[in-house]
């Protein structure tokens, strides 16, 4: 259902070409509202082709991720204060029918202007990840108003929404009276219209992008190397953005000491909308999570890099175990556990059948892996004239 005549605010507290949810998000409101205003922080270069009805509202000055991580307490204090009035600001200038904020601290600068507002908009609040409960004990107190925000937000709000049912118990809504949706994080067909037949040809590239940090069996793959499968040396791509120098350091050291470090390679990130490019020579995707914090265990549907490998026409290995059995209906997926022996096996029985397992894939996200038939039905919870 469409309405020209609604305005969406969305609002996140870093750039929604970082958020491939969000952006996604925002395309596809776009087609359906009048307009769609976007509040952010200017973490990256705008470099997305927005439709003609989305309006950008960067807050700040540019300032990379890391950069302001690490920056002083006055810094991001300064950023916070300076959020919280350019969304009272746009609030009040362009008097939105739907707020959509993304994860706690958009919360908290909507909880700081609420009493602020003559006009309650509907208001929906989707969140990323949950805060993860070593922070809850640890004791920090900006982590406690972060909580204290987001549970605020829940008991006002109209919808609630999560890439992964798994995560719902790590919420308090006790107080929540709206609708609950989860919106799994595909890929949209927006994005991944289209994709390369694959055929395995040359080296066979095992490919990981996303956040490159403990957690994701990178040293597991790397120490396993090299690899030789169906005549076929496998080369081990690893692409994306590492805020630990220590950890890349211990990463390209391990590399190093192989027997052939050409084996694996490091990329930047690459803008969203060049990642299509950026693993056009990739044949498997590597999606693996850890079981040491309460995000990867309840993971889901909400792993992007393994449905994008999978929008791409990409089999993919995961970790094996029960915390991920919910990727066993997938024919082109295959658990795999830590070891050379296990990644050797699993990529024999991917190259084995690989042309029938790429085709499925991505015949599977076109059908119904995609962000556009999961957003379709939120559409009936938003407010209609």
């Amino acid at each position: 259902m469409s309405d020209a005549t609604k305005k969406v605010l969305v609002v996140l507290y870093s750039h929604p070409e970082l958020y491939p949810p969000t952006l996604n998000a925002v395309m596809n409101l776009a087609g359906h509202m009048g307009e769609v205003h976007v509040l952010y922080r200017p973490h990256k270069k705008d470099e997305w082709s927005w439709p003609a009805n989305v309006h950008l509202h960067s807050s700040g000055k540019p300032i990379g991720v890391r950069q302001f991580m690490t920056s002083d307490w006055r810094t991001r204090m300064g950023a916070h204060a300076r959020f919280a009035m350019d969304l009272l600001r746009l609030m009040r200038r362009i008097r939105p029918d739907i707020v959509l904020l993304y994860d706690p601290y958009p919360a908290l600068f909507y909880r700081l202007i609420h009493p602020l507002l003559r006009r309650k908009p509907f208001l929906w609040y989707h969140s990323h990840d949950a805060i993860d409960r070593r922070d809850l004990e640890s004791g920090n107190k900006m982590i406690q108003q972060l909580r204290k925000s987001e549970t605020f937000v829940l008991d006002h709000a109209d919808l609630f929404t999560l890439p992964a049912v798994e995560r719902k118990p790590f919420y308090d809504l006790g107080n929540f009276r709206g609708n609950y949706w989860t919106i799994p994080n595909f890929p949209s067909l927006k994005v991944f219209s289209a994709a390369p037949s694959r055929t395995l040809d040359g080296e066979l590239v095992l490919a990981f992008q996303g956040s490159i940090c403990q957690g994701r069996g990178l040293e597991d793959v790397i120490t396993s190397l090299p690899i030789t499968i169906a005549g076929r040396p496998v080369h081990f791509s690893i692409t994306g953005f590492c805020y630990n120098a220590a950890y890349m350091d211990s990463l390209r050291r391990q590399i190093a000491a192989l027997p052939e470090p050409d084996a694996v390679s490091i990329h930047d990130a690459v803008p969203y909308a060049r990642l299509r490019e950026a693993q056009s020579d990739a044949h498997v995707g590597w999606a693996y999570y850890g079981v040491n914090s309460s995000m990867d265990v309840s993971i889901g549907t909400a792993s992007n890099k393994f449905f994008e490998s999978c929008a791409m026409g990409l089999p993919v290995l995961y970790n094996a175990g029960n915390t991920f059995s919910a990727y066993t209906q997938y024919a082109w997926a295959l658990p795999v556990r830590p070891g050379r022996e296990d990644l050797a096996a699993q990529l024999t029985r991917v190259a084995g059948d690989y042309e029938n397992l790429s085709a499925l894939a991505r015949r599977q996200f076109l059908e119904e892996l995609n962000y556009e038939i999961a957003f379709e039905e939120v559409l009936k919870f938003l407010p209609h004239a």
